[in-house]
């Protein structure tokens, strides 16, 4: 079953993706959640939405490219890349209206995703037909330093920054209010 992402009715998982969605306007978002709650799905939706209210371009096309950076390929293709290709279908685009679908790579290397689709945006006062060009770019921090499995790249973090990945990017969110101040 294909299903094409209509950014204008979906309704996220749960309350944490609605209001991971609702802060459109803050530099830096983190979504966390169990394994199957959603949130690779409202990221998808977050990148389609997102690209599609960019400004549009003097050439009146809108342009947004992306990076995604999971820790190893496989751990991308094994989490991200069949939720990102049941959401963003080869054959298919928000709607129906895909203009052009390339993706490329993966297999344990660099993938990135081309697609291009129309927008209706007020220009100059008017309603017109925007093309958004998208290109996603996959790549892997733990496979490009030569590490293939993630707990390779785990300990080797940790040697380096004194703490696992997960608990570096836990404690990096927190601000300084979070601590207690010793006496």
């Amino acid at each position: 079953m294909t299903v094409s992402p209509d950014v204008r009715h979906f309704k996220p998982p749960g309350p944490v993706g609605a209001a991971f969605l609702a802060d459109d306007k803050s530099f830096v978002r983190a979504l966390l959640g169990p394994v199957g709650g959603g949130k690779s799905s409202v990221c998808v939706f977050d990148v389609v939405r997102t690209a599609s209210l960019m400004p549009v371009c003097r050439d009146g096309t809108i342009r947004f490219k992306l990076a995604i950076i999971g820790q190893t390929y496989g751990q991308l293709e094994r989490n991200l890349f069949p939720t990102w290709k049941r959401w963003l279908p080869a054959d298919d685009g928000p709607n129906g209206n895909w203009t052009v679908q390339d993706f490329k790579g993966g297999g344990g290397r660099y993938a990135s995703h081309k697609i291009e689709w129309d927008v209706i945006r007020k220009v100059d006062g008017e309603h017109r037909r925007v093309t958004v060009y998208f290109e996603a770019i996959f790549a892997a921090i733990g496979d490009q330093l030569g590490f293939s499995v993630p707990a390779h790249f785990s300990r080797f973090f940790h040697d380096h920054a004194g703490s696992s990945p997960s608990i570096f990017r836990t404690v990096s969110r927190l601000s300084a209010d979070d601590f207690e101040t010793p006496r």
